[in-house]
């Protein structure tokens, strides 16, 4: 019998293809990647829920370099383009809200697909993401 076996790099980018076909299915069906209808977050709510020491898991789907120029206080960084090998290092918010969030949607939506593959099913994304966070005006944290 023959085995082939897939390196976690190449497993790694394919699944990050799924999900990009999976998004861009979703988007043209005019679909979140987390379900037909989704919750939301307006920044203006989170920022009072982490004013309020209520905040959910803000999980920021972003490159590091773009976590470390300025991010959502207290918000976890796991760049989506390693959720694949990394996912199991988010398992202790399984039964939390987590907010999903990158820069404009389309990373979210392949972070929030993942996720919901995995099991997760408290998600919400962050309405404009980072953009509308900082063109609101609130908080960030280097």
């Amino acid at each position: 019998m023959n085995v082939t076996r897939i390196s976690p790099l190449r497993r790694t980018k394919r699944l990050l293809v799924l999900c990009a076909v999976a998004v861009a299915g979703s988007l043209l069906l005019g679909q979140s990647a987390i379900g037909t209808s989704h919750p939301e977050i307006s920044p203006q709510a989170l920022n009072l829920l982490i004013e309020s020491n209520q905040a959910p898991v803000v999980l920021d789907v972003r490159s590091e370099e773009e976590f470390r120029s300025g991010h959502i206080p207290g918000a976890v960084n796991l760049p989506v383009t390693q959720m694949p090998g990394r996912i199991d290092d988010l398992t202790t918010y399984r039964d939390r809200e987590i907010v999903v969030h990158c820069e404009m949607g389309p990373r979210a939506g392949m972070a929030s697909w993942m996720l919901k593959r995995s099991g997760y099913e408290n998600l919400v994304e962050l309405k404009g993401h980072m953009r509308a966070w900082r063109n609101a005006g609130l908080p960030t944290e280097k």
